[in-house]
């Protein structure tokens, strides 16, 4: 009887061992799946930034080529302000010429005026001398 109660004291200490090795394991995965949680929490998180700096770059870069394209524009502007104010002074010295032109002609016009009409007198003085 003795053999028996050894026996089952030691088979109460097997179990109590296998139960304590068994609730340790079961500590030691409950943790492992609260870290691989976590670690998922921290990889979704990081996939968030990730997006937003992306977001964020994308907006950058769209404000380079904006800023780009303005810069550009503001040159063309220039040149196109240059090519205008040259066409200006162009249009203004034609005019000028063109004023010069018209007053010459006017005073070519007012000489052959009086050329014609002292050519007039005179033809008629001539007619009436015959």
């Amino acid at each position: 009887a003795v053999v028996s109660t050894q026996s089952t004291g030691e088979m109460d200490g097997k179990l109590d061992d296998l139960t304590q090795q068994i609730i340790g394991r079961g500590k030691l995965v409950q943790e492992k799946e609260e870290h691989a949680k976590r670690l998922r929490e921290e990889r979704d998180k990081a996939r968030e930034k990730e997006k937003k700096i992306s977001a964020e770059l994308a907006t950058l870069k769209e404000s380079v080529n904006s800023n780009r394209l303005v810069r550009e524009l503001r040159e063309e502007l220039l040149d196109e302000r240059e090519k205008f104010r040259k066409l200006q002074l162009e249009s203004t010295l034609f005019k000028n010429a063109a004023k010069e032109q018209l007053e010459k002609e006017k005073s070519v016009n007012a000489e052959l005026r009086h050329v014609s009409s002292f050519s007039r007198g005179r033809n008629r003085s001539n007619n009436n001398d015959n």
